[in-house]
């Protein structure tokens, strides 16, 4: 059995069959034997998906087991590592919610695309269903090849293998009407691009409506 030495190191480094039964029967007794709190927040830590902190959730659920209060004890290292990786996800879904940007087909449908850094879709679309609830619309993560569709008030989590999307703007006039604004309302003398890249990473300007 070969030694897993660094605390970054893939949960699984080979290819390993599942098995439903036993799957089954893992996840009852976790629901069992963890505080619910840590149980719900299992799925979050999954969608951490760049975080690589496979092995050390792993060791959280072992010591809460013994102690059901260690998972609350970010003075410890392996606690206070999946509590800064929760918050950060948790930030990067907020940001989400405003940086968004969807440009509309000559059918109607609304079309948004993005990268984020976790996978946070199944967890955010979410918000633009109870925004846009009468509307058709797609989001993106093109990082990840998931696709969330909602049409006919029915929303779809889908995982796809290629996707022909023109990821050019649309000729939309709502679209230059908001790029014109964003320019008008801009104060060149109090312009700081350091501030900027602090609140708005470049990472997610890609396909912001004011920056192409």
């Amino acid at each position: 059995n070969r030694r897993l030495s660094k605390e970054n190191t893939l949960l699984f480094q080979e290819e390993i069959n599942s098995s439903l039964e036993i799957a089954s029967t893992f996840y009852n007794h976790l629901k069992v034997a963890l505080p619910e709190e840590l149980f719900k927040k299992i799925y979050i830590y999954y969608l951490c998906d760049q975080a690589k902190i496979e092995i050390t959730l792993v060791k959280v659920i072992r010591k809460t087991l013994s102690n059901r209060d260690y998972w609350r004890d970010i003075t410890a290292e392996d606690s206070h590592r999946l509590y800064q990786v929760e918050r950060e996800f948790w930030r990067e879904n907020h940001r989400y919610k405003g940086i968004l940007r969807f440009y509309e087909s000559q059918d109607g449908v609304l079309f948004a695309i993005m990268e984020p850094k976790y996978n946070i879709l199944p967890i955010l679309y979410k918000h633009f269903v109870r925004r846009f609830p009468r509307e058709r619309f797609y989001i993106l993560d093109k990082r990840r090849n998931i696709l969330f569709k909602y049409t006919q008030m029915r929303p779809e989590l889908l995982w796809v293998d290629e996707v022909l999307i023109n990821e050019m703007p649309l000729k939309d006039e709502y679209v230059e009407y908001w790029k014109k604004f964003f320019s008008e309302i801009a104060v060149p003398e109090r312009i700081s691009f350091e501030r900027q890249r602090n609140k708005l990473p470049l990472r997610v300007r890609k396909y912001m409506t004011e920056f192409v």
